[in-house]
C-alpha cells in the first residue's frame, strides 16, 4: 500500500550502506554484496530483516544458488564452460560442448 517511489529511495540504501560499513576496499556492489549485507544484517541487526518481503530474500537466495552451481558445473562434468553474466549463453556453452563430458570426473 506504499506509494512506488518508497520502493526506489529504499533500493539505494543498502548501496549506501555497504559503501559504509562493506569491508572490502574496492568497492563492488551487486547481488552478491547485498546478500553479504543482509546476512550480517540478520546477525547484528535482525530487525532489519523483518521489513524485507519473503519473496526477496527468497530470490536473492536463488540467484546467489544458481549463480554458484552453474560456477561450478566445470568441475563436474570435466570441461570448461565459458563464463557469462546471461544465464542462457551459459546454459548454452555447457550443453554445446556435452561431448567433452568425462564420466570419471562425474563419478569422483
Amino acid at each position: 500500500g506504499l506509494p512506488t517511489y518508497y520502493g526506489l529511495y529504499s533500493s539505494v540504501a543498502p548501496l549506501y550502506l555497504y559503501a559504509v560499513f562493506g569491508s572490502s576496499r574496492q568497492l563492488a556492489v551487486g547481488p552478491v554484496a547485498l546478500v553479504s549485507l543482509l546476512v550480517e544484517a540478520s546477525l547484528r541487526l535482525g530487525f532489519v530483516v523483518n521489513f524485507l518481503s519473503h519473496s526477496v530474500v527468497s530470490g536473492f537466495t536463488s540467484g546467489a544458488a544458481i549463480t554458484i552451481g552453474l560456477s561450478q558445473m566445470k568441475y563436474m562434468l570435466g570441461y570448461s564452460i565459458k563464463k557469462s553474466h546471461h544465464l542462457n549463453e551459459t546454459l548454452e556453452s555447457m550443453f554445446a560442448n556435452i561431448s567433452k563430458f568425462h564420466w570419471g570426473t562425474f563419478v569422483m
